[in-house]
């Protein structure tokens, strides 16, 4: 199934979409294509949403690349960023605060929610118009920057 990332730069936020069935091969492809692109502002806080997701089958040494990855992508970024992950099912707010606890980036501030608005708040970030705007990214959308399927 489809991850998609979205930057909206009136919220200096990139928006990662997970729907489906997510498998380590497609959230590794995603996460490296998604640091190899010139677009991707390093400066914006990330929306990472499991909220439409079945099933995450990610090993834990797949979640260290994934981890090694990022952190190499921001070692010389001097701020601190901030990431929130929705993850409303048990199995990827598990996962998800597994990542948060062992694997975290030191410069990414993460921190898990089960709710879509207290993630936007702690951001910084809460208008119904952005909550809106984040329920209509598809992958069928034109304005979505990257899309990966397995």
């Amino acid at each position: 199934m489809p991850a998609i990332a979205n930057i909206l730069p009136e919220h200096e936020l990139l928006v990662s979409k997970f729907e489906g069935n997510v498998s380590g091969d497609l959230f590794l492809e995603y996460y490296k294509t998604l640091l190899s692109f010139a677009d991707n502002s390093k400066e914006f806080s990330e929306l990472v949403d499991f909220r439409n997701v079945n099933a995450i089958e990610v090993e834990n040494a797949t979640l260290a690349v994934i981890a090694n990855t990022v952190e190499a992508a921001y070692k010389s970024y001097k701020t601190q960023l901030k990431c929130a992950v929705v993850a409303p099912s048990d199995l990827a707010y598990g996962l998800s605060r597994m990542y948060q606890m062992d694997k975290s980036p030191q410069h990414i501030e993460l921190k898990v929610f089960r709710d879509i608005c207290e993630a936007l708040a702690w951001l910084g970030l809460s208008s119904n118009s952005l909550l809106q705007q984040i329920n209509n990214l598809s992958a069928d959308n034109s304005s979505v920057m990257l899309r990966i399927a397995d």
